[in-house]
């Protein structure tokens, strides 16, 4: 590849939707308080027997969804980058990555239908085996 630096820009945009989905859980959360839904105080333990709304819930686990395979997918192209191996198949496979996160992201705060939610998170998983696969092959 002519840059292969290029392999960070779905690493970069993906920390940048992470940022996005943190800012609309905080948002939603505001929402709860100002609204009385909830109080200060059910972020100290989550314990208290309150409820956050729906939508709330969705943000929330999403973000926590976001500290869960990405980082396989960041550690992933900085091997790639050191390693030399950044091919055309590992940015399709990068961009898939990032595109999988991104659906992931929008059906699970929006809409939240499960099949599509599951086949984008499903492949999201899938993409960071076959990166790992061909790292592994390129390496022995």
């Amino acid at each position: 590849m002519s840059n292969p630096q290029i392999i960070f820009v779905p690493c970069l945009i993906l920390i940048l939707l992470t940022f996005l989905v943190l800012n609309i859980m905080f948002n939603r959360r505001m929402r709860g308080l100002k609204k009385g839904e909830i109080t200060p105080g059910h972020f100290k333990t989550y314990s208290t027997g309150q409820t956050e709304s729906v939508k709330t819930i969705q943000a929330q686990r999403n973000f926590s969804n976001l500290q869960e395979a990405p980082p396989l997918f960041y550690f992933l192209c900085l091997i790639t980058f050191v390693t030399g191996n950044v091919t055309p198949l590992m940015m399709t496979l990068a961009w898939l990555f990032l595109a999988s996160r991104i659906i992931h992201t929008l059906v699970h705060i929006t809409t939240n239908k499960l099949p599509l939610r599951m086949l984008s998170f499903g492949a999201g998983w899938l993409i960071l085996v076959l990166m790992s696969i061909n790292l592994l092959i390129k390496f022995i």
